[in-house]
C-alpha cells in the first residue's frame, strides 16, 4: 500500500478539486467556457490525473477489466450525476466490487483460484452489452 499511496493521493487531488468544473463540462465545452471554466487546462489536468491513476493501478495490481465500465454506471444511477458524489462513491463501490469478485474467484473452484479479471469480465461483458444496446434504442 505504501508504494501506490503517493500516486493515489496525487491522482485523486485533481478530480476532488475539480468537481464543479466536471459538472459544468457535462453541459458541453462552449457552455463551460461561457461560465468561466478554462476547459483546455481542466481537460489536461484530468487526463494526466486519470492516466496516473490508471497506470499506477495497473502497474501495482495488474489488469482488472470491466470495473471501470460497471461501477460508474451503477453509481450514477444510485447517487445521481454530481461529481462530488460520483468520484468518491466510484472509489468505494469499485473496491467493493473488486473484493466481491476476488471472493468469488477464490471460492468458486476451491482449492484453486480463478483470476479476478475472469469474474469481472463475466459480470462486465453482459452489463456492457446491456448499456450499449439500451442506449442504441
Amino acid at each position: 500500500i505504501g508504494g501506490i499511496l503517493p500516486f493515489l493521493v496525487v491522482g485523486f487531488i485533481v478530480p476532488a478539486l475539480s468537481t464543479r468544473e466536471l459538472d459544468v463540462l457535462t453541459f458541453g465545452e462552449e457552455q463551460a467556457k461561457s461560465m468561466g471554466v478554462e476547459t483546455e487546462k481542466v481537460k489536461w489536468l484530468l487526463l494526466c490525473s486519470a492516466s496516473l491513476l490508471a497506470g499506477s493501478s495497473v502497474a501495482f495490481t495488474g489488469i482488472i477489466g470491466f470495473v471501470d465500465l460497471i461501477v460508474p454506471h451503477i453509481v450514477r444511477r444510485i447517487f445521481g450525476s454530481a461529481h462530488k458524489y460520483v468520484i468518491p462513491m466510484c472509489m468505494v463501490c469499485g473496491g467493493i466490487f473488486t473484493v466481491i469478485a476476488d471472493l468469488i474467484a477464490r471460492t468458486l473452484v476451491a482449492p484453486s483460484e480463478l483470476p479476478v479479471g475472469v469474474i469481472s469480465a463475466l459480470c462486465g461483458a453482459p452489463f456492457f452489452m446491456y448499456v450499449y444496446f439500451r442506449k442504441r434504442k
